[in-house]
């Protein structure tokens, strides 16, 4: 993510699953952020937030590493975690996702005790991965 961005839409919501799948997938992914970095015509989603705990305001501008939200496990999803993702649009049912690298960060691979550092890469799949 660019270092320049602004926050630019949220949804909280508290649905059953067949709600949700009824509703589309604006309530499949529970409570978002969507993010506009500066400089770029793509978005970044923050889904599965956790119910009542996102602190920005539409419109804010935030900063690299500002807190917006606790993890949670709202919309389509049983356990805490946080689901990111970058796309073309801001409409979810019409949306492209794009790829998206990290700069930096931990990556602890299958059976492994200590992680590796990664630098502008993409997490490989069935890894856990946490920032720098």
């Amino acid at each position: 993510m660019k270092h320049g961005a602004h926050y630019l839409h949220c949804y909280h919501s508290m649905l059953t699953q067949a709600d949700r799948i009824r509703k589309g997938p604006e309530a499949i992914a529970g409570n978002y952020v969507i993010i506009a970095p500066d400089n770029s015509d793509l978005y970044i989603a923050i889904v599965h937030l956790q119910l009542d705990s996102i602190v920005v305001e539409e419109g804010q501008n935030i900063s690299e590493g500002e807190y917006l939200a606790n993890c949670g496990n709202s919309g389509n999803s049983t356990q805490p975690h946080i689901h990111i993702q970058a796309m073309d649009s801001l409409d979810f049912s019409k949306t492209q996702g794009v790829p998206l690298y990290f700069r930096e960060f931990f990556q602890w691979n299958k059976g492994e005790s200590e992680p590796k550092t990664r630098v502008k890469a993409f997490p490989d799949a069935n890894t856990v991965i946490s920032p720098k």
